[in-house]
């Protein structure tokens, strides 16, 4: 029974018949095997959609799906399939649906090994990303990845970066517990009354703000992310929660409100 099903939902898969894919679903209950049979649909549909087949692999008729996706905005993809995938998903989409499939290509780089090497199952120089997952956590992973990222450049990867930036994520995490442990006001706003640490921050805080939407603009992802770093790690928790937390322990009730408030907001 169990095979008889998954072979139900391959055909389905293959025919592209929807109609044929909600009977076989509404007449068994095995679950599990439906489960890995949904994977191994999805799979199919998204092997045919990459290899080319943009705007009609996903949709099967015309849906307001299919306007609301297609044309999409932005294509990311490795300089090393801009044939394979990039070129054949535009020739397809401007035959098919006569509409260019995306208006921008964001081409990066591979991910190599510490050495500089393609990872590859021969060299067995391969990072498994649940390995990395489990010891470091996914916050850290995926910062490695984005503050070693320009635009055209290959990174090589190296294992000790994902220990600095789960170090920066437990810094995150204790500056913000840190704020919500010392916080007696309901409302996120500024104060009326601002000292000088307190102009300092807001105006460091408005300078990284502006300064990292132009890069995200401009997809300098990498940049973006170590300007958000260093105002974390340096102006906020290395300098503006130390000079706060003598107002803090204060007696003046309204410096240490404002302090609140300015934590808070820059937070």
């Amino acid at each position: 029974m169990t095979d008889e099903f998954c072979v139900s939902i391959y055909r389905a898969g293959l025919a592209e018949n929807l109609s044929s894919f909600d009977f076989v679903l509404s007449n068994t209950t095995e679950k599990s095997t439906y489960v890995i049979a949904c994977f191994s649909l999805i799979k199919k549909l998204l092997e045919h959609f990459n290899t080319g087949n943009c705007g009609c692999s996903l949709f099967f008729c015309k849906t307001d799906d299919l306007n609301y996706w297609y044309p999409t905005s932005v294509m990311v993809t490795g300089y090393d399939i801009i044939f394979f995938w990039v070129a054949r998903m535009i020739f397809s989409g401007m035959e098919q649906m006569k509409e260019e499939p995306f208006k921008t290509v964001f081409i990066h780089g591979l991910v190599r090994d510490s050495q500089g090497r393609k990872m590859s199952k021969s060299l067995g120089n391969g990072i498994d990303p649940l390995e990395m997952v489990e010891t470091y956590g996914a916050d850290a992973l995926r910062f490695n990845l984005i503050t070693g990222n320009s635009p055209g450049n290959d990174m090589r990867f190296y294992v000790e970066k994902c220990e600095a930036m789960r170090n920066f994520c437990n810094k995150l995490w204790n500056a913000s517990r840190f704020v919500m442990m010392n916080l007696t006001i309901d409302r996120n706003e500024l104060p009326e009354k601002l000292e000088i640490e307190d102009k300092w921050i807001l105006s460091k805080l408005n300078s990284v703000i502006r300064e990292v939407c132009d890069n995200m603009d401009n997809y300098e992802l990498g940049v973006a992310a170590g300007k958000i770093y260093d105002f974390i790690w340096d102006s906020y928790c290395d300098w503006y929660i130390e000079l706060t937390k003598p107002r803090l322990n204060g007696e003046d009730e309204e410096s240490k409100i404002a302090a609140q408030k300015v934590l808070l907001y820059v937070l």
